[in-house]
């Protein structure tokens, strides 16, 4: 295929065209969450990698919702499906987008690369809360009282990021003429699987229960409430409650992230050993106590007796304050509070697209190309275009310890590699956790089996791995299949927080045939192990497309 790079001396510019969906609307996770584009057949020829989707992207809830730094606004996209303009024929298929793109993009990076994916694929790494991307405001308690007025708010930000596919990423140009134009269609991923908080998950606590006291979401600490229970009764009193003596200090490095609470929270305490519950009120403000500590104003709403006992003015050390994550997900409604705290506390956890569309980077090639491919469509053989696509399978692990076998029914005929992808099975329905994250879960050792041999002919251990390290034959076997993805490894770091199993079936980029015999990957987990698993393989092959006398096929 003709490529369409600077360096070549056949090198045609590239006209920018705006494709609008199906539906001008905002597209959000809970509402329409499906959007459509016809590329239409005037187009003639594009350039896939001068193509990007652009759209409007705004934040909504409190915690300061993010999507997923590990792949920027891809963490927005679950499943991407490509088909010919008629619909008769799906060119390509990529079911957990997202996964598949967190999995390599951290590998591919260097400076240069992240600063640009942060300016345009909406990638907001920095643990800073007062440097986000996606919100205004302050947030520094220490410098000022933080209100609803001077509170971080979301904002607008435009985005333009490639898609990437086999089909809209390629270096060759694509006849969309002769597909009767390209039909696109993104699934948009939920909210809890699609977001993290910027502000972490600290603070989050289940009420009413003892469950998760020994969890880093908890803060134990010592509350100090305002001295007299008359006035802690009353309905839509204003009082303060201090939070000192933390186990993470607030006056350490970076005091701001320290302080995982929002101004609309609902807000609770509980002894250390999880008895006596109750709702504190709603946070108003947030300030410094005087001493570097964090002083939240609160405003008590509710009519009972306040506190009950058990409790004192002075909570004990090590009592846990908490909000319920499920209040900010789905918003929550109270009354007895000022009109401007509503809002807040109503608004549900989300992010919203507006104004989308997909900039098309039409071509025209050199007649003689032009009339060169008309001919092979014509013809009984047709015109034949090769990309490099994925294709998922999924196991899920309920056994956590000892020897574990994945059946992975693979039948590609030119496969490159496999990445295989441990996914925590709890994290995929909740916020708090980093869904799109490869769990080692204490993992000894690793083998893939096909056609009953061996591969490597030695389990590959991951003992260090598991300690936080890196285990060298693993990097290997993982650096050789991302390079046969065509996945350049820039960046060999943090491994076990971006953990993959990865293995290349062929070298120097020839391809391997898994369409007879059987694929396994064998994974043994210590008796540590804990996690209830979902185990996302990617195939990384070459998919054909043939196009002959005005029939598009795949294969």
């Amino acid at each position: 295929m003709f490529k369409n790079v600077q360096t070549s001396s056949s090198y045609i510019p590239v006209i920018s065209r705006e494709v609008m969906p199906e539906a001008q609307v905002p597209y959000t996770a809970d509402g329409t969450n499906q959007i459509r584009w016809l590329l239409p057949t005037y187009l003639g020829f594009i350039s896939p990698t001068e193509s990007k989707i652009q759209y409007e992207l705004t934040m909504q809830g409190r915690g300061m919702p993010i999507p997923s730094p590990r792949a920027g606004c891809h963490s927005l996209i679950r499943d991407v499906r490509i088909q010919s303009g008629d619909a008769q024929a799906t060119l390509e298929e990529i079911l957990d987008y997202n996964v598949l793109t967190a999995t390599w993009w951290g590998y591919s990076e260097n400076q240069s690369i992240a600063d640009k994916r942060t300016m345009f694929e909406g990638r907001d790494a920095n643990p800073s809360v007062e440097t986000s991307l996606y919100y205004n405001g302050s947030a520094d308690w220490h410098a000022e009282e933080i209100t609803v007025a001077t509170r971080m708010e979301p904002a607008t930000i435009k985005i333009q990021q490639p898609l990437y596919s086999g089909v809209m990423n390629s270096d060759k140009v694509f006849p969309v003429s002769a597909t009767q134009g390209l039909r696109l269609h993104l699934n948009l991923e939920r909210n809890e699987r699609a977001l993290v908080y910027k502000q972490g998950a600290r603070g989050a606590s289940t009420p009413n229960t003892a469950e998760g006291l020994a969890s880093d979401n908890n803060i134990t600490l010592k509350v100090t409430l305002p001295a007299g229970a008359g006035a802690k009764a009353d309905v839509g009193t204003t009082y303060n409650v201090d939070i000192t003596n933390e186990t993470v200090s607030f006056t350490a490095s970076g005091p701001n992230n320290n302080n995982p609470f929002s101004i609309g929270d609902l807000l609770a305490v509980k002894k250390a050993d999880g008895t006596v519950p109750q709702n504190l009120g709603i946070v108003s403000s947030m300030t410094t106590d005087g001493a570097g500590g964090l002083r939240l104003v609160m405003i008590h709403n509710q009519p009972a007796p306040f506190p009950t006992a058990g409790l004192l003015s002075e909570a004990l050390a090590g009592s846990i304050v908490y909000y319920t994550n499920s209040e900010r997900m789905n918003g929550w409604s109270p009354a007895n509070v000022p009109a401007e705290l509503m809002p807040l506390a109503q608004e549900k956890v989300g992010y919203t697209m507006t104004n989308v569309v997909y900039l098309v980077g039409a071509v025209s090639p050199p007649e003689l190309y032009v009339k060169a491919m008309m001919d092979q469509m014509s013809s009984s053989k047709g015109l034949a275009l090769d990309i490099s696509t994925y294709s998922l399978y999924r196991n899920t692990l309920t056994a956590t310890v000892g020897l574990t076998n994945s059946l992975i029914p693979a039948t590609q005929t030119r496969a490159y590699s496999c990445l295989s992808v441990p996914l925590s099975n709890e994290a995929q329905i909740d916020m708090l956790a980093d869904s799109l994250a490869g769990v080692v879960d204490n993992a000894n050792s690793y083998q893939y089996v096909h056609k009953n041999r061996l591969i490597p002919d030695r389990p590959v251990t991951l003992r260090k791995t598991s300690q936080n390290f890196c285990d060298q034959l693993a990097l290997l076997e993982l650096e050789k299949a991302l390079v046969n993805c065509n996945v350049a490894t820039r960046n060999l770091q943090r491994i076990p927080e971006r953990f993959v199993i990865g293995r290349a079936f062929s070298k120097y980029g020839q391809v391997a045939d898994l369409e007879n015999g059987t694929l396994t990957l064998r994974v043994e987990y210590s008796n540590l192990a804990t996690i209830q698993k979902i185990l996302n393989h990617y195939i990384c092959h070459l998919s054909r497309i043939t196009i002959s006398q005005g029939n598009v096929t795949v294969s």
